[in-house]
């Protein structure tokens, strides 16, 4: 019996863990799907202009580089925006997020298509739980 309990803790204190990590760690530790990454490079492979993230944007840019680490800052590119999508997928489950607000300074912003069709792929490989939506409607300008 106390062998079940040591176990129990572990996995409490290991649950407890997870519930805390950022969804960058998230992205991470159980990996990126495969039809997400397809999707992203997919873009940068087109040219889309911008990123989700500072990190998502450094990373992309040294992935795209000719240096012998590409590889890796590709990986660390997917996982960098797998997370953004995510979040931003979560918290429009339970607010109407208007995209732009998210724009930081520091690089420039997704451009919204590319952005709906990453958080597309992020609802049909999490879909909202019932009571929830998720929805993407273009505002258009007046």
């Amino acid at each position: 019996m106390p062998r079940i309990r040591r176990v129990s803790a572990t996995a409490a204190s290991a649950a407890s863990r997870w519930a805390r990590a950022s969804p960058r760690h998230r992205a991470r530790s159980t990996g990126v799907s495969q039809a997400f990454a397809d999707l992203a490079w997919k873009q940068v492979a087109a040219g889309v202009r911008g990123e989700t993230s500072l990190d998502a944007w450094d990373a992309r840019k040294l992935a795209t580089g000719s240096s012998p680490d590409a590889e890796k800052y590709k990986n660390e590119y997917f996982a960098a925006s797998f997370a953004d999508a995510i979040s931003i997928y979560l918290l429009s489950l339970f607010l109407d997020v208007d995209y732009h607000d998210l724009r930081e300074r520091d690089y420039p912003l997704l451009a919204p298509t590319p952005m709906a069709e990453r958080l597309r792929k992020v609802a049909e490989l999490f879909p909202p739980n019932p009571g929830f939506e998720f929805a993407i409607y273009n505002k258009r300008r007046s």
